[in-house]
């Protein structure tokens, strides 16, 4: 679980300084906040970080708080499902790097909605991932991993967001939707048109939830594979699967809405 996870990290004095926060959603960005608290919180170490502990505002210390409460200096929240963001926002963000905390022992970037990000972004911050100074740390959350590049992921330390007994549940479910959209994605770069559309039609069991999950992992997958002379085609692609995504609200059958998906990336297995 991620809290115990936490707690060993803190116990050991190992907080990474670039983490990647699976699962995407409320549990994420709640875990993100607790691992962000934890590198600022000033109680005694077994209680960090008390934010985790409490959720009485009382008895929080005052970076916890802060944290919280989405107000402290040091904790720079980039949301990517808000809007585009663009590379010059995030050479702006790592270029602060250099100035000292505020208040903190630690700078902390947020980046939530990390499978948004283009290939072009995502390379911006390898240098910063890579060696960034002690008094700075990376946390990205994001739906599905197969959306970040390999040379982002091997420098993040991972963490599951899922917890409890209803988040085991979504964690099962959301897990068979990342086992669905491996296997896709998979198909599409073994350039096997057969196993893409029997993987994508198996999908019709889906519920509209996990359904709509689907599109967007894809579509975060696409996303960070849109390098190069093809990059135009998986662009319009992920798009297409965006789109898509709008007719599930229109209760669309499922199993149509995963032969759509079909349709829209076996061109992308001529690439």
């Amino acid at each position: 679980m991620f809290t115990r996870q936490l707690r060993q990290a803190v116990r050991t004095g190992r907080l990474p300084h670039a983490s990647l926060i699976t699962g995407g959603g409320a549990p994420a960005r709640r875990a993100a906040t607790l691992l962000a608290a934890a590198h600022n919180c000033t109680a005694p170490e077994s209680w960090r970080p008390c934010c985790e502990q409490t959720a009485e505002d009382g008895d929080l210390c005052l970076p916890c708080r802060k944290t919280v409460n989405g107000d402290h200096p040091d904790v720079d929240i980039l949301d990517c499902i808000e809007g585009k963001v663009t590379v010059e926002r995030v050479r702006s963000l790592t270029a602060s790097m250099a100035v000292l905390p505020n208040e903190g022992r630690v700078k902390v970037y947020v980046i939530h909605g990390a499978q948004l990000l283009s290939p072009v972004c995502q390379n911006a911050l390898l240098a910063a991932l890579e060696e960034p100074p002690k008094s700075v740390a990376f946390i990205l959350t994001c739906e599905h991993h197969a959306a970040l590049l390999p040379t982002v992921l091997s420098r993040l330390t991972r963490w599951d967001a899922g917890e409890g007994a209803e988040d085991g549940q979504a964690a099962d479910a959301g897990g068979e939707v990342s086992n669905r959209v491996s296997a896709i994605l998979a198909a599409v770069d073994a350039r096997d048109e057969q196993s893409l559309l029997l993987a994508a039609l198996a999908c019709d069991k889906l519920n509209r939830e996990q359904a709509a999950l689907l599109l967007d992992e894809l579509r975060g997958g696409l996303l960070g594979r849109a390098q190069g002379a093809d990059a135009r085609k998986i662009l319009d692609a992920a798009r297409r699967l965006g789109d898509l995504r709008e007719t599930l609200a229109r209760n669309t059958g499922i199993g149509h809405v995963c032969g759509a998906a079909a349709v829209i990336l076996v061109p992308l297995i001529e690439i």
